[in-house]
């Protein structure tokens, strides 16, 4: 899924025909500002809150936050990263509804979210800041992860990406031209090189497929994978 804020739309693209449809046109999307989707459920993040958007448009959660926020829907649940609050608040989905939001992180746990410029989840929550370091919390804790065999070190990434059905995590760093391929515990597995990398601004992976898609511009291209 990708959100398309110039065109005011989120486009679906399934990886093995590439075929594309519209699943959100300009009726529903005013001032999306991040993308989050859950199997064939897309939600985007506005201002006043969180909308699920397809079919129709229904706001399923109010804004409370103080400021920048990054969402993620996993296992039917909704995440929210507010970076100046330090929290990660979680939304428990039923059905079509969700609940009141809690703080994830367990007590004690205050992390600094201010430089996090992007998360994914595979059951823990992995984020990335722009500084390079990426860190890792299971069950609301902070977990030890040591990044070991990456040369040149990550210094300036744009996007991390994996999910539970993957076996690997992906980082794109656009400086470098690259996509660096981690195991889940922080060793370095490969990484690809490619000028149109220098261009992108998002990926996604499918290991069974064997393909690493970057969004860049209004294109996506493909890397066949070698490491799997």
């Amino acid at each position: 899924f990708v959100l398309d804020k110039g065109g005011r739309k989120v486009v679906g693209i399934t990886f093995g025909t590439k075929k594309s449809e519209i699943v959100a046109g300009p009726d529903q999307i005013s001032e999306a500002r991040d993308l989050a989707v859950y199997e064939d459920r897309a939600f985007v993040l506005e201002a006043d809150g969180i909308y699920e958007v397809g079919k129709t448009k229904t706001k399923v959660v109010d804004s409370g936050w103080k400021a920048e926020v990054l969402i993620y829907a996993y296992a039917a649940n909704l995440y929210v990263l507010d970076k100046e609050a330090g929290v990660i608040w979680r939304y428990p989905g039923s059905g079509s509804t969700f609940g009141a939001g809690t703080n994830w992180l367990a007590p004690g746990v205050n992390p600094d979210l201010s430089l996090v410029t992007a998360t994914t989840i595979d059951g823990d929550i992995w984020l990335l800041s722009g500084s390079g370091r990426i860190s890792k919390f299971s069950t609301g804790n902070s977990i030890n992860l040591t990044i070991t065999g990456v040369f040149p070190q990550l210094a300036n990434p744009n996007s991390i990406y994996t999910n539970e059905e993957l076996d690997f995590v992906y980082i794109l760093e656009r400086d470098k031209k690259r996509v660096v391929v981690l195991e889940k515990d922080g060793k370095y597995k490969a990484q690809y090189y490619s000028d149109k990398l220098g261009e992108a601004t998002d990926l996604a992976v499918s290991e069974a497929d064997g393909k690493i898609i970057i969004l860049a511009g209004d294109k996506l291209f493909s890397i066949e994978t070698k490491h799997l």
